[in-house]
């Protein structure tokens, strides 16, 4: 799975990063990103494979899929859950994913270092 290739890369360029002393805060928004669309990309499989389960792949299920802020897809899962009884993620995780929302309204926070207006 190619989020797993995130995680890996993630994980290698933080050793690279914090084995030794002398990286800069900026060093950080690389893995941070990668870490990111890990989860990004894993969210949009289960969304994906829960439309499938369920047959409720319209338009309206999918729409976060173009989109790269965490939350949004999660609440998109939420609307085709096939276990309505079962609970998707544990509340830590929930509570992550709200967290990271706050941080990263649109996903794109640690992608650039500008905004589409150019600041």
């Amino acid at each position: 799975m190619i989020a797993d290739s995130y995680d890996k890369a993630a994980r290698t360029f933080f050793k690279a990063t914090f084995s030794k002393p002398g990286y800069t805060d900026y060093d950080v928004f690389p893995i941070v990103f990668l870490c990111s669309h890990a989860t990004e990309l894993r969210l949009k499989g289960i969304l994906i494979r829960c439309c499938e389960l369920t047959s409720k792949s319209d338009g309206k299920n999918t729409k976060t899929l173009d989109k790269h802020n965490l939350f949004p897809i999660y609440e998109s899962i939420k609307q085709v859950w096939p276990c309505p009884d079962k609970p998707i993620f544990s509340d830590e995780v929930i509570e992550a994913l709200r967290e990271w929302d706050n941080l990263d309204k649109l996903g794109m926070g640690f992608r650039y270092a500008f905004n589409q207006k150019g600041k």
